[in-house]
């Protein structure tokens, strides 16, 4: 049966838009791993993919998953099949809804099949985007035991797998047992020079502008993310005076020569010349001197000023740290442990005509782990015994950032499945029918550093007996035992050197999570002739079948998250729930004519399918087919259809998540006076909110609160229309396969969070005041005069809704081409994707965001293998090729960017800086060779042949996209350089 449809075929012929990937050219492209393979197909590929490289990114299904997201479309919207039958999700945290690509047992697979097609009739839910099915390897005989790996030149990143394989097949019956062990090691920022520069140029002269770090004569790098550490805010306000000078904040640094608290004039300010009352500030504005005072210094400290107007040199940003050991030992590719075994077996009855039981069995484990550098910031206040500000203050330190994850998967299948012959009521004939059940638990525990509130709290309230001079500090609230006085203000612990006592209260509170996912399918169909039309090349056949599915999650964080107990990180509930899903489907594949003028055969293909999910209404998919073979070697096919996504259980259930964004992150009432939408100046009036208000009450400003939630009993179906048009060539003269597809896929009823700045907005700027209003229900915002909160947003309710609208659309070509030569035989296997269009939005009647060419979603990808085969000899070349890409909506389209005086890189002497956001188009080759025996089977190669590195880009890019170093951080690129592989394969 081929990926796609569940009428039987003789032969892999098919008018689905198929891509066929066979494990023995994947391991000549030097790819040992089912991610990999998947991930870099060309179906995949246009679109950015969760890998191992996102180390310290929250992603969906927790840390360590890799997943497949087909057509720009994301991994919820892509269905991952073993035999035709359905994967389990798994995972850690809440979030969990796809499926992990590791749980492939890679060794006993054969091929892998991609359907390029919405496959909802088919399939059920999730295969909007397109569909991926593992066909593990059949008539299996003797024992294989098998070791490869991929070593990088430059050190860091090797992977290792060993697995045997054993199978017996006879007349009635067939065995097949595997076993494999994978091993990815970590790849560190100290393994590679992913120094992350501001990477910006002089439009005049087209030089590089990044601030020269004195250290090295190089650009200066600022660390993982511009990160930094080791400084202090002092968080005095306007209304804080000390020796009658007010003292606003600023960057403070240790040091230790320090002795006494100074004041004087803020030393980014000049006076006037001939003025003894009036200075120039750094940006060029005129001030009376008595209001740029500022404290300078206090015992031990420090504060940072930028140069004076005009004066070049380096500003604030470039004097702090970003360098710290801990910055070396993040892991780029997080490190990883995975076990495999996978079993099946057959045996026919001999009764019935021929009925076949069998079973199938899966087991999985991944062990993962993320090491990575953060911050430790919080306030402290005036009355800490180590404070030498004498009002509160934030340090910031550096601190190291783990988590963990252990994930176990099994899968059982059973079947039984028969041939009809003659039929049924003289239907079905030459027909199948086929029963089965499978059960699948994915279990998975997780923890993280989870730096405990009320031990900061606690140590942040040390005070100082005046009579004995001892620090002391209360007992944590919640979590109980001593408390450990620290000083935030020791330079030692400002650098983030901590002793093992304050490492272990700090950052090694036990809170551990765990994850179930669950889910029960049983499935019967029976399928066979009708009957055949006068003239038509085959019998037309059918297919009818039901399904019913049943799953569950239950995510239960540590018991600190659950008591909100956890710093500098979102806070989590458990999300339980489960739903049921019953289906009954049908498909119908009828020949209607053949060897007629300009019909050499045509062929309807026409699915349906009914679904009735417990968590929604019912809702019905449909998809026809049209294949139109011209002559011999032209054939035109049409497809179109419908397909659906239910909600995920997440989606559904999630346990309330808080999160928090600053007031001018959300409200767009912020000095709405400057703003040119009428409407909204008007609606935020009419709230009271001042046309010149800064989000700030009294000179304080608080951040809002962001709950997530869940949509059960309000979220249905996403929804999708899919559209294909190709044509055929496989010319009789030469051996060659050509097909081009172009193809559109439009989703509504998107589930997403609306986002909470968007919320907010939409109540203010809608023009649909019905939308309006239904928003405007989903915050809070703080009407009480007295309070200190006045005006600010307090709490912003951000729960899963159905709302965006995505339409995508591309043209595919894949092509094999043969040669046959007395001396060997060469072949071409090729495919190449342009994404034509790639646009999302909020509701069906917004102005939708082309996101196709923006980094991570190149228009184009490619990739090319030319293999040459002689006796027992095969030599290969493979070619991958990413697009360009460009963030054109970078700063609205101006580029280059003003520097006006003041700013950050007037410091270095130029008026505007040029941002770099595109990527060049990026190809590397591979080189391979494979010695094949009755007994041996050796590969060895060479990836990304010349060391071609990722493009580069520019700091402020990453507003849109996270680098690593200068180079954007999307599962397209290379950043291992080149790796030598090889694989030993013995048969007995």
């Amino acid at each position: 049966m081929v990926t796609g449809s569940r009428i039987r075929r003789d032969t892999f012929n098919t008018a689905a838009p198929l891509t066929v990937i066979s494990n023995d050219n994947a391991v000549l492209s030097g790819t040992i791993d089912a991610a990999e393979v998947l991930q870099s197909s060309t179906a995949a590929a246009g679109s950015g993919q969760i890998n191992n490289f996102f180390t310290g990114f929250i992603v969906q299904g927790g840390p360590g998953i890799q997943t497949i997201g087909l057509n720009s479309l994301g991994s919820q919207r892509t269905l991952v099949l073993l035999n035709g039958r359905r994967l389990p999700p798994s995972g850690v945290r809440g979030q969990v809804a796809a499926v992990d690509l590791q749980t492939i047992p890679n060794i006993a697979v054969n091929r892998y099949e991609i359907l390029n097609d919405g496959a909802s009739p088919i399939y059920g839910s999730d295969a909007v985007g397109g569909v991926v099915n593992a066909l593990v390897r059949r008539d299996v005989n003797g024992f294989e035991a098998t070791a490869s790996t991929n070593i990088t030149e430059a050190g860091g990143g090797e992977q290792y797998n060993v697995g045997a394989l054993w199978g017996r097949t006879a007349d009635r019956w067939n065995v097949m047992v595997t076993g494999s062990y994978f091993e990815q090691k970590s790849l560190k920022y100290g393994d590679r020079d992913f120094c992350q520069q501001d990477y910006v140029f002089n439009p005049a002269t087209g030089q590089r502008a990044d601030f020269i770090d004195p250290k090295t004569g190089q650009p200066k790098c600022f660390g993982i993310g511009s990160t930094s550490f080791n400084w202090i805010s002092p968080l005095g306000t306007n209304a804080t005076v000390i020796n009658g000078t007010q003292t606003v904040g600023g960057t403070w640094v240790a040091d230790p020569s320090i002795t006494a608290a100074t004041f004087g004039l803020n030393p980014s300010v000049r006076r006037i010349a001939g003025s003894t009352t009036l200075c120039l500030t750094a940006a060029g504005v005129t001030t009376p001197c008595a209001n740029v005072q500022a404290l300078l210094t206090v015992p031990g400290f420090r504060r940072l000023f930028s140069p004076q107007n005009g004066v070049l040199g380096a500003p604030v940003g470039v004097q702090i740290d970003y360098d710290h050991p801990l910055v070396n030992n993040t892991d780029v590719i997080s490190p990883s442990r995975r076990t495999n075994f996978y079993a099946t077996a057959a045996r026919d009855l001999d009764i019935l005509g021929g009925i076949e039981v069998y079973g199938e069995a899966l087991y999985a484990k991944r062990e993962s782990r993320q090491e990575s550098i953060a911050q430790l910031f919080f306030i402290v206040p005036a009355a800490n015994a180590f404070n030498p500000f004498g009002f509160a203050a934030q340090p910031v330190i550096a601190r190291p950032n783990f988590s963990s994850q252990e994930v176990e998967t099994w899968q059982v299948v059973g079947g039984v499945k028969g041939q009809i012959g003659t039929g049924i009521a003289g239907l079905f004939k030459n027909g199948t029918w086929e029963v089965f059940a499978q059960t699948s638990r994915g279990e998975g525990t997780y923890s993280a550093t989870s730096i405990l509130s009320d031990r900061l709290a606690a140590s942040a309230a040390a005070t100082r007996n005046s009579t004995t001079g001892v620090i002391s500090c209360p007992t944590p609230a919640l979590s109980g035992g001593a408390c450990l006085p620290i000083n935030f203000f020791d330079p030692r612990v400002l650098r983030g050197d901590f002793t093992a006592a304050e490492s272990d209260y700090l950052f090694n509170a036990p809170n551990q999570g765990r994850t179930i996912y669950e889910q029960t399918v049983v499935e019967g169909n029976v399928s066979g002739d009708i009957f055949q039309i006068p003239g038509a090349s085959d019998a037309v056949k059918v297919n009818l079948g039901a399904h019913y599915r049943t799953y569950s999650i239950d995510d239960v964080p540590g018991a600190e998250t659950l008591r909100s107990n956890v710093a500098l990180t979102t806070g989590a509930g458990i999300t339980r729930g489960e739903d049921t899903v019953q289906e009954v489907y049908g498909e119908i594949e009828a020949p209607l004519f053949a060897n007629r003028p300009l019909i050499e055969n045509l062929t309807v293909n026409l699915a349906y399918r009914y679904t009735d999910y417990d968590s929604y209404d019912s809702n019905t998919t449909w998809k026809a087919t049209a294949n139109w073979k011209i002559t011999p070697e032209i054939a035109f096919v049409a497809i179109a259809g419908t397909s659906y996504r239910a909600p995920a259980l997440f989606e559904l259930f999630l346990g309330d998540q808080t999160g928090f964004l600053a007031q001018s992150q959300v409200d767009p009432c912020i000095n709405h006076e400057q703003s040119s939408n009428l409407l909204l100046k008007q609606r935020c009036e009419a709230a009271g909110i001042p046309g010149d208000y800064n989000g700030a009450t009294n000179g304080s400003s608080s951040s809002a609160t962001i709950f997530t939630g869940g949509g059960a009993g309000v979220l249905k179906e996403e929804e999708s229309r899919s559209d294909i048009f190709s044509i055929v060539y496989t010319p009789t003269k030469f051996d060659l396969n050509l097909r081009v597809d172009y193809w559109q896929i439009e989703v509504t009823d998107q589930v997403a969070q609306f986002g909470a700045a968007n919320i907010v907005r939409t109540c203010y700027a809608a023009t649909d005041e019905a939308r309006a209003n239904q928003f405007c229900g989903l915050f809070t915002r703080d009407s009480n005069s007295s309070s200190n909160r006045f005006r600010q947003i307090i709490s912003i309710q951000n729960d899963y809704v159905n709302v965006n609208v995505t339409q995508v659309e591309g043209i595919d070509l894949r092509a094999v081409y043969r040669q046959d030569f007395a001396f060997g035989d060469f072949v071409i296997d090729t495919a190449h994707r342009w994404t034509l269009s790639n646009k999302t939005g909020l509701f069906s009647d917004s102005t939708l965001l082309e996101q196709a060419g923006d980094i991570g979603d190149p228009i184009y990808v490619g990739q090319a293998q030319f293999r040459f085969e002689r006796k027992d000899w095969t030599y290969a070349w493979t070619v991958e090729a990413i697009g360009q890409s460009n963030e054109t909506r970078f700063n609205q389209g101006v580029n280059p960017v003003s520097a006006p005086p003041g700013s950050f890189y007037a410091y270095n002497g130029v008026s505007s800086v040029l941002y770099k956001t595109k990527t060049e188009t990026t190809i590397t080759h591979g080189a391979s060779v494979r010695y094949r025996s009755d007994n041996w089977t050796l590969v060895a190669g060479i990836r990304n042949l010349f060391d071609e590195p990722p493009p580069s880009i520019s700091t402020s890019t990453s507003l849109f996209f996270a680098r690593l170093g200068n180079a954007p951080l999307t599962s397209q690129y290379d950043q291992f350089g080149r790796s030598f592989n090889a694989t030993i394969t013995r048969r007995f």
